[in-house]
């Protein structure tokens, strides 16, 4: 393997832990914990596509247990991030009030930190980077779409 693909890799995998830090200092600020943002963002952005969210739908997305989905959605809901709507047969989970808002301060944190990546790239390298970016992902995709197929 040649050094710059080394490197790609390594910047990559810098830069993730940059951002995940970042992350996880945003959510840290709302009492949140890494794994009640991630659900708390799902739920917001499944019900926001006008679908339903139900526990087992959290346990498949995160590849997380019955009772460690039961014990996470019992919190968030003690901490008013979540509703439970049980008037359905399956129970509904929705972001309550106070969820929205912290998913809504998220957002306009993100951006600030997305203006700060792309600070000094004028338009035309910032949409670059983004199809760079968009290829690597698809190539890696395409890489696992074969080891399944190849499996």
């Amino acid at each position: 393997m040649k050094q710059i693909e080394l490197d790609v890799i390594s910047y990559i995998k810098f830069l993730n832990k940059l951002l995940t830090l970042d992350f996880d200092k945003r959510l840290s600020e709302y009492g949140l914990t890494c794994q009640q943002g991630r659900v708390l963002f799902y739920i917001y952005r499944k019900t926001n596509e006008g679908l339903e969210v139900h526990q087992n739908d959290i346990e498949k997305q995160f590849n997380l247990s019955k009772s460690t989905v039961s014990g996470l959605v019992k919190r968030m809901i003690k901490n008013d991030l979540i509703n439970k709507n049980q008037s359905r047969p399956y129970c509904t989970l929705t972001p309550s009030e106070k969820g929205c808002g912290i998913v809504d301060n998220i957002h306009k944190s993100r951006l600030k930190t997305t203006n700060k990546i792309l600070q000094g790239f004028d338009e035309k390298q910032q949409k670059e980077i983004n199809n760079l970016l968009e290829k690597m992902i698809k190539n890696m995709e395409k890489e696992e779409t074969n080891d399944v197929e190849e499996n």
